[in-house]
């Protein structure tokens, strides 16, 4: 991680405040696959607006951080909406952030996430009108494919909320195909939504 910050960003930008980036980096990697506003960070460390878009950009170019805009049909509105954050390396991730390997569900969202990067998949996430939120949006041309990533769905509370969040977003996208991925269980929610194995949905894709 060290040598990441020292020879990828430090070496290579004029960064002033060394101990904001360190420390922005840190609560990043510990909040994969949470939403993240620009402002927010500003007003956590210090900095300017501008300031924070290049930190953003210095963890992207040095592969530590990716990021996936809100789906919208407005560019505008996609690029003022928070971002999500996934680690690069998941490994590195677990060691320097505070509670994301103990964290199955990130984890397993974070892995689905890299494998779609990997394969060069148009990837975005997603909130409902109501404040839902979907994981992934795929865009395939003009086809739309929400996707949900649980660890499991034993809980009802957990598997209300996610079938909840995939139906608005099939509603208000128009679009009938909904994937929910967990670790190991598999099955229907109505004719739309099929739950898969991620494993199995990764070899099918």
């Amino acid at each position: 991680f060290g040598d990441i910050l020292e020879k990828d960003i430090f070496a290579r930008h004029d960064v002033r405040d060394k101990i904001a980036l360190r420390k922005m980096a840190v609560f990043l990697l510990s909040n994969c696959g949470n939403q993240v506003s620009q402002r927010s960070l500003g007003r956590l460390y210090g900095l300017s607006f501008p300031a924070v878009e290049n930190f953003l950009d210095y963890f992207s170019e040095s592969f530590l951080l990716s990021f996936i805009p809100r789906f919208s049909y407005s560019l505008k509105q996609s690029q003022l909406a928070s971002r999500k954050v996934y680690a690069v390396d998941t490994g590195l991730a677990g060691v320097v952030s505070y509670g994301f390997s103990a964290d199955w569900g990130r984890m397993l969202e974070n892995a689905v996430f890299l494998e779609l990067n990997r394969r060069g998949e148009e990837v975005y996430y997603y909130k409902t009108k109501s404040g839902g939120e979907v994981d992934f949006i795929l865009r395939r041309k003009d086809k739309l494919i929400p996707v949900q990533v649980s660890w499991d769905l034993s809980m009802p509370k957990t598997a209300e909320r996610e079938i909840k969040a995939l139906k608005e977003a099939q509603e208000e996208l128009k679009t009938r195909e909904g994937f929910i991925l967990t670790a190991r269980e598999s099955g229907k929610k109505g004719n739309e939504i099929k739950i898969l194995p991620v494993i199995d949905w990764l070899l099918n894709i």
